[in-house]
């Protein structure tokens, strides 16, 4: 069974999206995209890598002092739900998991 939090999560996705932005990647190792559906942001990561994997995202649609909410896993694979001011939407820095990924919603 999946945890609440990502139940809950689950609920909210939209199924149509309005655009798609590949924003980072290489194949077979991680891929970073952005998605919007109306005026709401989706950025997603996965990482297929064994090794934690540290980014600087550049993510222009969100202003300095904006709040996301920030959907991760934590070392032993557990999700969790933080909140992340962002500082400098240029340089937005998040790590990913071996085998996880993140998702940040605004």
């Amino acid at each position: 069974d999946a945890p609440a939090l990502a139940i809950d999560f689950m609920k909210q996705v939209p199924t149509t999206w309005d655009e798609t932005v590949f924003l980072d990647g290489y194949p077979g190792k991680y891929c970073v995209l952005a998605r919007r559906h109306g005026d709401r942001w989706y950025v997603v990561g996965v990482n297929a890598q064994k090794e934690p994997l540290k980014l600087s995202l550049n993510l222009p649609m969100w202003e300095k002092g904006e709040t996301v909410s920030y959907y991760l896993d934590d070392k032993k694979r557990q999700p969790q739900l933080e909140e992340l001011k962002i500082k400098n939407p240029a340089e937005v820095k998040v790590v990913l998991q071996p085998d996880g990924g993140i998702i940040l919603v605004k």
